[in-house]
């Protein structure tokens, strides 16, 4: 477990970063005396990108067209992390995360 001065340095590199494929990261809350820590993002304007693919309330779906866009803009903002980023993040490791962190 990283300690929170760590914790703290990588949370102000993520937010100092700036790309149009990549959500803005605007506050986290974490404690020296806890292991749980949370990130903030901003929020997205169509709402989650889970709903929007996989189906609202209201039965609408994302088209092919724009499925293929988000699959693209993530792919930029991987190749950004992975090629430009201060941290030189691999897909694998954000893969991981997401999977075991939900």
């Amino acid at each position: 477990m990283q300690s929170l001065k760590e914790f703290k340095t990588q949370v102000n590199t993520l937010a100092s970063l700036q790309h149009p494929n990549l959500c803005k990261l605007i506050g986290f809350h974490a404690r020296e005396e806890s292991n749980e820590r949370m990130l903030v993002y901003e929020r997205l304007h169509h709402g989650s990108l889970d709903k929007l693919l996989f189906g609202r309330s209201d039965g609408r779906f994302m088209d092919w067209s724009a499925r293929l866009k988000v699959a693209l803009g993530a792919a930029r903002g991987l190749a950004f992390l992975h090629d430009e980023g201060p941290f030189q993040v691999t897909a694998s490791k954000l893969f991981l995360f997401d999977i075991t962190n939900k």
